[in-house]
């Protein structure tokens, strides 16, 4: 960029010849500061957009598309539900008002004396009283499977910070349901003593892991979206997205009590080293008595667009890098798969060019 001095000088005959005065030039060069500025910060200018809204092949050209906030926010949810910059919804045709909140809550669980370690958590639990949110080992535990809080010593039970109890979803009352939530651990013990291997697990249907055998590490893996890593410094992730029609659906969560989906555990690690770890999730509320409701969006293409770029695997990478790649398989698909979008010239959304352009040649657009 140059110096002020550096620009008056380029264009003082420029500026001479139109008899600009003293402030008149001063307010071009922060003109031209700002333009810099934003150049240098990424933002793209009228002309750096696509000519047409489809390249060869009838892709979509990137530029072109635009989702809507309500989208853009329960994408992160999903992917990274750490990161959300205010309460989402899901954007699906259930467009009552709700109030529309996350819950929290850190710690820290130990590899038990068998060599294994792990947090669980149930994603559907919106109340934060009676019912466990979810468990964690301790340095006594002993066995080498999963087992949940309350079945064996060195398993303990966590609650959330969320501002309903179990009251507050009697029948009548409230109901509530799951927007986005994640786990994920790091390793903070001493470096000497680290080993081991990280799994990162999610019921295929979000029912409970603990459901039916206690799981091992042969058991977890044999599932196609568990992911695994060595022990490292990294946070690792266990994310929950929807996989049954009763996800998106309000619920009374005292019903899905125990329904512990998500777990994070780590097998072959040396005994007594601890990792800290960090849950986090968002609900709508529907129902009386609710502090506050806000507008809930539809935008049935942007939801189906996440729905069909939802990832097949646990995530192995950090979520605001694969959240990047995520919105981009999301402009892809809408651009490759979806049949609203028709492969005409022309600008996007343009209904009647695209019925125009159809018509003369005895088709619809349907």
């Amino acid at each position: 960029m140059l110096s002020k001095q550096q620009y008056l000088e380029k264009h003082q005959a420029k500026y001479d010849k139109s008899g600009l005065s003293k402030a008149e030039r001063s307010k071009r060069y922060k003109q031209y500061t700002l333009s810099f500025g934003m150049k240098t910060q990424g933002v793209v200018g009228r002309s750096k957009q696509a000519e047409k809204p489809f390249r060869g092949g009838g892709v979509l050209n990137t530029s072109y598309s635009s989702f809507s906030q309500c989208t853009k926010d329960y994408a992160t949810a999903i992917i990274d539900p750490w990161a959300c910059a205010r309460p989402p919804c899901v954007p699906d045709n259930i467009t009552l008002p709700s109030f529309k909140f996350g819950v929290r809550a850190r710690s820290t669980f130990v590899v038990g004396t068998a060599g294994l370690g792990y947090v669980y958590v149930n994603p559907y639990l919106s109340y934060s009283d009676i019912d466990y949110s979810g468990g964690f080992t301790t340095a006594t535990f002993a066995q080498n499977v999963c087992v949940p809080s309350g079945l064996t010593n060195g398993v303990s039970g966590f609650f959330n910070d969320s501002p309903f109890v179990h009251s507050n979803f009697a029948p009548g009352t409230n109901q509530s349901r799951l927007v986005g939530c994640g786990v994920r651990a790091r390793y903070t013990g001493t470096e000497i003593n680290r080993s081991g291997q990280v799994l990162c697990f999610r019921t295929p249907t979000n029912n409970n892991v603990f459901g039916g055998p206690n799981p091992t590490e042969a058991q977890l893996l044999s599932f196609k979206e568990t992911s695994t890593n060595p022990v490292d410094r990294e946070w690792h992730y266990s994310i929950y997205r929807p996989s049954v029609a009763a996800d998106l659906a309000y619920n009374n969560p005292v019903n899905l009590a125990g329904n512990d989906a998500l777990l994070l555990a780590v097998f072959g690690a040396q005994p007594g080293q601890s990792f800290e770890f960090d849950y986090v999730a968002w609900f709508e509320v529907v129902g009386n008595n609710l502090p506050n409701l806000t507008r809930s969006h539809s935008d049935p293409i942007g939801m189906s667009a996440v729905s069909m770029a939802m990832p097949s695997v646990q995530p192995t990478r950090a979520p605001e890098t694969t959240l990047r790649s995520f919105m981009k398989e999301m402009a892809y698909g809408v651009g490759t798969a979806m049949s609203f979008m028709p492969r005409l010239p022309g600008n996007l959304g343009m209904a009647q060019t695209a019925i125009g352009d159809l018509a003369a040649v005895g088709s619809y657009l349907l």
